[in-house]
């Protein structure tokens, strides 16, 4: 992964202008990690995520809850540590893999489950830079 957007997206992740949500990418009650990163993406970019207004969630390129394609490309993440979620619309989506300890009886293994099951930004972002290659 390259090394300045790994920075960045611990920054954001620490730095409190991000809430955390679950679920979802972005939606109106705020962005899992994976979304903290689609947004680094949008805005690089000068995009925009796309609102569904009855179910209060954004979407880019019609994903809402995994790493689009044009992100993990983006990052530059090396093969081995994403997860191939499925296609969307002949684009693949993406999870990253992420061993997080949370007791002597629990763990995680990707970023999604992290996220979704309660680890907060800082204990992901910790992770992150303890694991996550870059160049």
């Amino acid at each position: 992964m390259k090394k300045e957007i790994l920075d960045e997206w611990v920054e954001n992740l620490t730095n409190g202008k991000y809430q955390q949500s679950e679920n979802l990418l972005c939606s109106d009650t705020g962005f899992c990690c994976l979304g903290v990163l689609t947004d680094m993406y949008i805005k690089k970019h000068k995009l925009s995520w796309d609102y569904n207004k009855e179910n209060k969630f954004s979407s880019i390129g019609g994903e809402h809850a995994m790493l689009p394609e044009a992100v993990a490309k983006w990052a530059e993440f090396d093969e081995d540590i994403l997860i191939r979620a499925s296609l969307l619309n002949q684009s693949a989506i993406y999870d990253i893999k992420l061993h997080i300890v949370v007791d002597e009886d629990s763990y995680h293994e990707d970023v999604t489950s992290a996220n979704d099951y309660g680890e907060s930004f800082e204990d992901i972002a910790k992770a992150l830079k303890e694991q996550i290659v870059t160049h």
